[in-house]
C-alpha cells in the first residue's frame, strides 16, 4: 500500500474535512512497526485535521503541535 492509497482509504473512513483526530505522527506512517489502536473514539479537535496532512508524506505532527 502506498501513502496515497492509505490517504484515499482514510478519507473514505473519516471524511474530509474532519474534526476527528484519528492519529498523530511524523513522517511516513507506513514505516511504523507499531500502531496502537485505542477503544475510545478519536478526540475531536478545533479545525480540520487534514490541514496537517501533506500528500505523499502523511501527517505532520511537528506543525500541528506548534499551533497548540
Amino acid at each position: 500500500m502506498t501513502i496515497n492509497e492509505f490517504e484515499s482509504q482514510l478519507t473514505a473512513t473519516i471524511g474530509r474535512p474532519t474534526e476527528l483526530r484519528p492519529f498523530v505522527c511524523e513522517d511516513y506512517l507506513l514505516d511504523c512497526e507499531v500502531f496502537i489502536v485505542g477503544y475510545n473514539p478519536a478526540t475531536k479537535m478545533d479545525g480540520d485535521w487534514w490541514r496537517y496532512w501533506k500528500r505523499g508524506y502523511g501527517y505532520q505532527k511537528s506543525i500541528s503541535f506548534k499551533e497548540c
